[in-house]
C-alpha cells in the first residue's frame, strides 16, 4: 500500500535483519535511503547490514551519518559503540557507549556491551559492575552472564565464572561459542573431560568452529592421545587454511609418537606456510 514510503522500506529493513535475512535488509534500507536520504533510521539500518557483512568502514560511515541526522536516534550510539568496538578503539567505544546509556538509559543491550568493552579493556572492576546492572535488570540475559563468566575466568574465579556459564547456556543452549568458552574456563579450572566435551559440542553446533577443533586437538595431545589429536588439527585445518601453527602442532604430535619422518614433514610444512 505504501511501496514508496521511506519508512515502510526502512521497517522492512529492520524485520528482514531481525529474521537474519541481511540481503534483503539491505535492499530494504537501501530503498529507504534512495526514497528519503535523511532518514536517519535508513541510515542506521545500513550500518547494522555493512556491520554483519563485516565491512566496518561502510558500518562507521552510515552510523557517523545517521547520528548527524539525528543524534538521539534510538541504538545509534549503541551502533556506534559497536563500530568502535570492532575497531580496537575502546575507549571511543566507551565514550559512544556513554553516550548511549544517556539516550536509552533502560537499554539493558547497552549497559551489557558497556561491560563487554571494559572487559576487553581489561578493567575487569568496571565490566563486572556494568554486567552486574544488566543482569539486575535481566537475570536471564545470556550475554551479560557469558560476559560476567569471562570476567570470573579472568580473576580465575573458576567456581563463579562456570554457574554464570551455565546460566547463559540455559538460555542459550545452542550458542557454540558459549559452549566453546565454557570449555575455556573448565581448562582453566583443571578439569579436562568436561572442557572436551564442551568443545565437542560446540563443534556439534557448529563444523566450522576452528578454534574449538585446536582446542579439543590441544586436549587430545595433552593426553597423549596422538591419533584422535591429529584428527581434529587436520580438521581445522580444512576449516581454516591459514592456521600454520596446526602444521606445527600436528608435527608435535608424530613426534611424540615417535614418526619421526612424519614429524619433519609437517614442520617443514608449517615453515613453507609461515617462515
Amino acid at each position: 500500500k505504501a511501496s514508496e514510503s521511506a519508512a515502510v522500506n526502512a521497517g522492512m529493513g529492520e524485520l528482514l535483519l531481525a529474521e537474519g535475512n541481511v540481503v534483503g535488509a539491505k535492499a530494504a534500507f537501501g530503498r529507504a535511503a534512495e526514497l528519503d536520504p535523511n532518514l536517519s533510521e535508513a541510515q542506521l539500518g545500513l550500518s547494522r547490514v555493512a556491520f554483519a557483512e563485516n565491512d566496518v568502514d561502510g558500518a562507521s560511515q552510515y552510523v557517523d551519518r545517521a547520528l548527524e541526522l539525528d543524534p538521539r536516534i534510538k541504538g545509534g550510539f549503541l551502533q556506534k559503540g559497536f563500530v568502535l568496538w570492532k575497531k580496537g578503539k575502546l575507549d571511543e567505544a566507551i565514550s559512544a557507549l556513554g553516550e548511549a546509556k544517556k539516550n536509552e538509559p533502560g537499554n539493558v543491550e547497552v549497559t551489557l556491551t558497556l561491560g563487554a568493552v571494559k572487559l576487553a579493556h581489561n578493567d575487569l572492576t568496571g565490566a563486572e559492575a556494568a554486567l552486574l546492572a544488566a543482569l539486575s535488570q535481566e537475570p536471564r540475559n545470556h550475554k551479560a552472564n557469558f560476559y560476567r563468566a569471562r570476567v570470573k575466568s579472568r580473576r580465575a574465579e573458576h567456581t563463579q565464572a562456570i554457574e554464570s556459564m551455565k546460566a547463559a547456556l540455559e538460555a542459550a543452549p545452542k550458542n557454540a561459542a558459549y559452549h566453546y568458552e565454557m570449555g575455556i574456563i573448565f581448562r582453566e579450572a583443571k578439569k579436562s573431560s568436561e572442557a572436551m566435551a564442551e568443545w565437542k559440542i560446540a563443534i556439534e553446533l557448529d563444523p566450522s568452529f576452528a578454534d574449538a577443533m585446536q582446542e579439543l586437538g590441544q586436549a587430545h595431545l595433552d593426553r597423549g592421545e596422538f591419533e584422535p589429536a591429529i584428527d581434529q588439527f587436520e580438521k581445522a585445518l580444512k576449516v581454516d587454511h591459514s592456521r600454520a601453527s596446526l602444521r606445527g602442532l600436528i608435527g608435535d604430535a608424530y613426534f611424540q609418537a615417535a614418526h619421526w619422518d612424519k614429524a619433519i614433514k609437517q614442520y617443514r610444512e608449517a615453515l613453507k606456510a609461515d617462515p
